[in-house]
């Protein structure tokens, strides 16, 4: 199970070391500084040149309500440490605050804390402190605020830690198996410990059942999935602890996903996913050919991923999660830049995208996209607000089926072929993000060929119809703009919706035209070019031995990758050509 895993993190990392149980990591931004006998000595703003203070293990209270009145032991909000008499909550808040650090001087006998509860009765040194931070710009009313005495900060002395941790575990709980370790234990009705930021902001909980739906034998609440408090907190503070770090995690629209391997939480494997480095890809592919070890990952160990989303306002769901081996993810990872490598004619080598690449090639680059994309969800028009959602849905599912598939090597679904296909039409052209795309997808579900550069550039033994079908799209568009030059509106512009789907009925008349019209005009001017051009497209019409009726979706993704593998050589050739001619004329005998 994926929780016994993070608990076995949280118990292998220096988590356990930094933070003890029943503290949390939370931002101060205020420390109080006392002499030995409570009398203020000033204080101390911890903030940056960002704003954010000082981040320190704290006590920890679970989720505490706007009506009721609950203290944190020696560090909470302004409320509880300073209150004001003139409001009864303020008043009620902060003689809670007090009673609870008298009640731990008296039971633990620390001196700190003596010099703290002087300084709370006392009225004018109190409402003193609170004025004059009250005039900093930068406080607000919900600060933690903690204190200090003489560079001590009674929050960590060891036996404060301990009477809060009694204090948290004094409760009586039902006993039961603990879901994660397996033991009788009292376990909790409601997890304490919240997970943080799945997305910006957001704090839940992961075990959480609030329907009569989702209860059995009478278990109502976490009672249904039975945590122990201590499994509770490790497992929340590993998941904390690894949704902080940006070496670990990734964000894709409203999913989070956090990656760790057995030994050490350090994971680079997946900066190659977002930003994919030529050179690491190179060495990644040669792997999986020559099983020539590529290290990527500096641990051999097992390899962990969670996909996190929140549903507000406090759970968080677990989407999915992952549990292989380095080796395993490599080989997929491999499998998944060698599925959607392509050639590209302006670098004139094959290019790789990062997921976010990919997942662009099925939205609109059109300016009216782009233009709804930056308005998002601020307009008041109904019909864009669902459109854009649709939209964004679409784009996030897309990212979610590519990292399961370079991880898991998950055969991509057909809806994302459909979906890039139908753009191809839509736009009349194949990007080559979109090209990679349909190539993924395609190797994915037809992995018959398993040489290196399967379907990386064009492909003059495939003999496939709609492959050549797609090639002679680009030849009649190549032919054309030898003969026309830069016109309005492109054979391309004109019939590629209907030549990826229905061959036969536009294929013919275009042939016929660019034989009867283009070609003679061609061969006026560079007869020799007219020669080449003609024997290139008689030869496809030859392979092709007659036009398909229709192309399924499928076929269409072939026409698609020959459409953009034809027109890439075009480009390449073309480029070439230029440079030979820039050298001939630069050559001394033509000076």
């Amino acid at each position: 199970m994926i929780l016994q895993k993070l608990v076995e993190l949280y118990n292998d990392s220096v988590i356990a070391k930094e933070i003890p149980s029943c503290y949390d990591q939370k931002e101060v931004r205020w420390i109080i500084e006392l002499t030995p006998d409570g009398r203020l000595a000033g204080f101390t703003p911890t903030m940056d040149d960002r704003g954010k203070g000082h981040y320190l293990p704290v006590p920890h209270l679970k989720i505490r309500t706007s009506t009721k009145v609950d203290p944190i032991l020696l560090c909470d909000e302004s409320i509880y440490v300073f209150g004001k008499p003139e409001i009864a909550k303020a008043k009620k808040a902060h003689d809670a605050f007090k009673k609870l650090i008298k009640e731990c001087s008296d039971k633990t006998e620390d001196e700190t804390l003596n010099a703290v509860v002087a300084f709370l009765d006392n009225a004018n040194e109190l409402m003193k402190c609170y004025n004059e931070i009250a005039k900093d710009k930068r406080f607000r009313a919900k600060d933690r605020i903690t204190f200090r005495v003489i560079d001590v900060l009674p929050i960590h002395r060891e036996k404060i830690k301990e009477f809060w941790y009694d204090r948290q575990y004094a409760k009586e709980l039902s006993t039961m198996q603990c879901l994660i370790d397996g033991e009788q234990k009292p376990v909790m009705e409601r997890l304490d410990f919240q997970i943080r930021n799945v997305v910006p902001g957001s704090s839940g909980i992961l075990i959480s059942f609030n329907k009569p739906a989702f209860t059995s034998y009478g278990l109502e609440n976490s009672l249904n999935a039975p945590t122990c408090k201590e499994c509770g907190e490790k497992f929340t503070k590993a998941l904390n602890s690894l949704l902080d770090s940006k070496s670990n995690s990734m964000l894709i629209g409203n999913v989070k996903y956090v990656f760790w391997v057995k030994e050490g939480s350090s994971v680079d494997i997946f900066k190659i996913l977002q930003f994919p480095n030529s050179e690491d890809v190179k060495e990644m592919l040669k792997s999986l050919f020559t099983r020539k070890r590529f290290d990527l990952m500096v641990s051999p160990e097992d390899f962990y991923a969670i996909a996190l989303s929140f549903s507000p306002p406090i759970r968080v769901v677990l989407r999915d999660w992952i549990v292989s081996t380095v080796e395993n993810v490599k080989e997929c990872m491999s499998q998944y830049f060698q599925g959607h490598r392509i050639y590209n004619s302006f670098t004139k080598e094959p290019i790789v995208f990062s997921v976010y690449g990919l997942a662009n090639a099925i939205i609109s680059a059109n300016e009216r996209d782009r233009r709804m994309r930056k308005v998002k969800l601020l307009t008041d028009n109904e019909e864009m607000r669902c459109h854009y959602r649709r939209r964004q849905d679409a784009y996030n599912r897309t990212v979610t089926r590519l990292i399961s598939n370079a991880i898991k090597g998950d055969i991509l679904p057909s809806w994302i072929c459909s979906q890039a296909v139908t753009r191809c039409r839509v736009e009349r052209s194949v990007p080559p993000n979109r090209a990679a795309l349909i190539k993924l997808w395609y190797f994915t579900n037809n992995n018959n060929n398993t040489k290196e550069d399967y379907m990386v550039s064009l492909e003059q033994e495939n003999k496939e119809p709609a492959y050549l079908c797609g090639r002679l799209l680009a030849m009649l568009e190549s032919i054309q703009f030898h003969a026309l030059g830069k016109v309005g509106s492109t054979i391309v512009d004109r019939f590629y919706g209907t030549a990826s789907s229905a061959p036969a009925s536009v294929f013919g008349p275009l042939v016929k035209g660019a034989v009867v019209a283009h070609l003679p005009k061609i061969r006026k001017d560079r007869a020799g070019l007219e020669t080449n051009l003609q024997k290139e497209l008689q030869s496809l019409v030859i392979d092709l031995s007659g036009f398909p009726k229709t192309l399924g979706m499928q076929g269409q993704a072939l026409f698609a990758l020959g459409y953009y593998h034809q027109r890439a050589a075009h480009f390449a050739h073309k480029k070439e050509d230029a440079k030979e001619t820039v050298n001939h004329n630069q050559s001394p005998i033509n000076q």
